[in-house]
């Protein structure tokens, strides 16, 4: 019988797994399995398609949306404003300071943060707001933004959904003060296993951020690609280098003549702060190299494919997902809305065809964070509908074809009852 996958890596690594094999031994081969070159070369790279002046790597969205957060130094009786419907490692990441969670409802068509909701939450213990950019899509930035500063406070962005999407113009991950991005295997651009990276145009959040991923460790010097662009003694080198070569490995060379500098005091072993074990690893760091390469296509790819399946379901009770026109979608989920949804799963089983639910419980509602009562109506409706269809890079467009018929023919049975 015909089976659809929700996700098959397989099929999605094995367009460049040569490239991936080399980049792999090549780490294998020098042995330099913590913050080898590879993290500083993907970190540089990162950093320029999400048009933000720095990146960190680190061990996961989750360790990124943390880091961020202690970067602000936000804690214990702070609260930061977030949303319910997202992933929990949201508002783990807030408790995890010391903080609360304040929750607000999202948009009926976007599922994203609900600017209006936000001025009535504040207090004076709000630190931040923390939208999420959801299933590939931004939130509305430019009103939350407004609201941020008119009360002073900063901005996260919860990109861990979200690689590559654009909103008015500008990438996710340089919209905040901070954003945090999530490798895991089944995002858009996935390590093989879990990795994290922090992006921001703040310095002083890159210098607190190196530190705490490195149990809060005292920073001796710090690596060429984060001094170059924040004017220091190394800036002369750094222009010789970007005179002779336009990529990161010239740069390494180059750097090697002068000496790199120490990242971290590993002679006196002084430690600052309580901090973390959260570093990108370099063999992670040399994967995600290769795949960043190919990330515009995919997103595009992605696309092509959500705009088929919302071609193919019109004239049905399914609600697409809705694209705002200041921004792009990159459809890291495929998500609908449905009626009958228990039913209608029930039958997508028997078809063997996989799909998720992203996500059935609102974070208010779990019993790690019931304590607090909220009243947030689209976010508990929402919930009820929601379902996320089969899509990837490499699925087909006959499985599209195919699971839009089973799904139509669902909903035409379950009618005639």
């Amino acid at each position: 019988m015909r089976a659809v996958k929700f996700v098959d890596l397989q099929k999605e690594n094995r367009q460049f797994q040569k490239e991936i094999e080399r980049a792999i031994l090549s780490v294998v081969h020098k042995c330099n399995f913590i913050l080898g070159k590879e993290v500083a070369q993907f970190e540089e790279e990162f950093a320029s398609y999400c048009q933000a002046k720095y990146c960190v790597g680190v061990g996961s969205g989750t360790d990124a949306l943390y880091l961020l957060l202690r970067a602000f130094n936000i804690g214990k009786g702070d609260e930061v404003i977030t949303v319910s419907h997202s992933f929990i490692a949201t508002a783990n990441a807030i408790s995890l300071t010391g903080a609360t969670p304040i929750f607000v409802d999202i948009d009926p068509e976007t599922y994203t943060m609900d600017p209006t909701k936000i001025q009535s939450r504040i207090t004076k213990r709000t630190k931040a707001i923390l939208p999420v950019h959801l299933y590939g899509q931004p939130a509305d930035m430019n009103p939350i933004i407004q609201v941020a500063k008119k009360y002073n406070l900063y901005v996260i962005e919860d990109a861990c959904q979200a690689h590559g999407a654009w909103y008015e113009g500008k990438r996710v991950g340089s919209l905040g003060d901070g954003a945090a991005f999530s490798f895991s295997p089944r995002k858009n651009i996935g390590a093989f296993g879990d990795g994290g990276a922090v992006t921001t145009n703040n310095f002083d959040v890159v210098k607190r951020i190196l530190s705490l991923r490195q149990y809060g460790q005292r920073i001796l010097s710090y690596p060429w690609h984060f001094v170059y662009k924040n004017e220091n003694p190394l800036e002369k080198i750094s222009r010789k280098v970007r005179s002779k070569s336009h990529n990161a490995m010239g740069k390494f060379d180059m750097l090697r003549k002068f000496g790199e500098p120490t990242l971290y005091d590993s002679d006196s072993y002084h430690y600052k702060e309580r901090g973390v074990n959260s570093k990108l690893d370099t063999i992670q760091a040399a994967i995600l190299r290769v795949k960043l390469k190919y990330l515009d296509a995919w997103n595009e790819k992605r696309a092509e494919l959500a705009s088929l399946y919302t071609k193919l379901l019109e004239n049905t009770p399914i609600v697409p997902p809705f694209i705002r026109n200041n921004s792009s979608h990159i459809f890291q989920l495929y998500t609908v809305q449905v009626n009958e949804r228990g039913e209608i799963t029930r039958l997508l089983r028997k078809k063997n065809i996989e799909y998720q639910i992203h996500y059935p419980i609102p974070i208010h509602l779990q019993p790690t964070f019931s304590e607090k009562k909220y009243h947030l109506p689209v976010t508990e409706q929402i919930c009820k509908k929601i379902i996320c269809l089969p899509l990837y890079s490499q699925i087909t467009r006959s499985d599209v074809h195919f699971v839009a018929k089973i799904l139509k023919r669902c909903i035409s049975e379950i009618s005639r009852r």
